[in-house]
């Protein structure tokens, strides 16, 4: 008996899922090269190729768990997508924007870029989805920062 049900995915796993998947496999892609040598993500550094990584990763396997288990998984993660997501393509596009030593880009970095834009998005729709918005987010935020501010 297969507990596979595709109807728990939302429109933002199933983003996830298509662009978090390209993600990965482009991490072992040719991110920049020097005449025959190439470099993929792992090579040039952790935090813009592995570190993204991990962080997709671990939203798959999430997203994988409500799709592939029975176990009632918490709900109160959209603002860890969110930031997950945003990480992602933050640390991304800063490496497409600052090369590697002058070197050529290769696709698999662009691919990366584009994968992990999909992934931002996804973390997005997957805080909105949840309920979340941004203007409650600032909110709660500001809130934490005034509650550690008063603790000094």
């Amino acid at each position: 008996e297969s507990h596979m049900d595709l109807s728990k995915l939302t429109k933002a796993d199933k983003i996830l899922f298509g662009t978090g998947i390209v993600f990965l496999i482009s991490t072992f892609l040719p991110w920049f090269s020097v005449g025959p040598y190439d470099a993929n993500g792992w090579d040039i550094s952790f935090l813009t190729g592995g570190l993204p990584f991990f962080i997709v990763l671990a939203m798959l396997v999430w997203v994988g768990l409500k799709l592939f288990s029975t176990v009632k998984l918490p709900t109160e993660l959209p603002p860890l997508f969110l930031a997950g997501g945003v990480a992602t393509a933050a640390l991304v596009v800063l490496r497409l924007l600052m090369g590697y030593h002058g070197v050529d880009r290769g696709f698999g970095l662009f691919l990366a870029t584009i994968a992990a834009l999909g992934v931002g998005f996804a973390g997005f729709l997957k805080f909105t989805e949840g309920g979340g918005d941004l203007d409650t987010l600032k909110a709660q935020m500001k809130a934490k920062a005034n509650e550690l501010g008063d603790k000094k």
